[in-house]
């Protein structure tokens, strides 16, 4: 397997990044992997600053990458995915964060009753920075995911974390 990014920083601190993975399987060389990925970091000011990154590639999964996109059926038909996730983050205060995004993952190949179609996500957070490298979060996702042949399937979740970054 091949995997690759690479990035360019600007205006002092905007970033956008090109990546890319190539993948064959010894055990059965009919199999590939690829996809390429673009992502953007934008920190306009520290009022808003937005993130985002957008992928394409077939057999993810065979290439353990998470996705929804699945393995190759039964080694002949690619399963292609696109997806993207974008968020804006906030800083009005020192010990205030707030993050606010969606996120999207279709799969485009020809699926069969039960295959999952789609995931989508959307969620917010409140970050606390309390000290140093030490910060406590609050979550809302609501996650939504699509079953070829089903109605959607529907989550609500709120979940409490803490980061500590070295």
């Amino acid at each position: 397997m091949f995997q690759g990014h690479a990035g360019l920083t600007f205006a002092e601190n905007m970033s956008v990044g090109f990546g890319g993975v190539l993948a064959r399987f010894k055990q059965d060389e009919s199999i590939t992997t690829y996809g390429i990925s673009v992502d953007a970091h934008l920190p306009f000011h520290q009022y808003i600053a937005m993130k985002g990154e957008f992928g394409y590639g077939n057999n993810f999964n065979n290439a353990n990458i998470f996705t929804i996109g699945g393995s190759a059926h039964n080694n002949e038909t690619d399963v292609t995915n696109i997806g993207f996730w974008i968020n804006a983050v906030s800083k009005p205060l020192d010990h205030l964060h707030l993050v606010g995004g969606i996120g999207l993952e279709t799969v485009s190949s020809d699926l069969d009753d039960g295959d999952k179609e789609s995931n989508f996500t959307a969620y917010g957070d409140v970050i606390i920075p309390v000290a140093g490298t030490f910060s406590v979060a609050l979550e809302y996702q609501f996650l939504q995911t699509t079953m070829k042949g089903d109605d959607p399937i529907m989550a609500n979740i709120v979940d409490i974390s803490c980061k500590v970054v070295f």
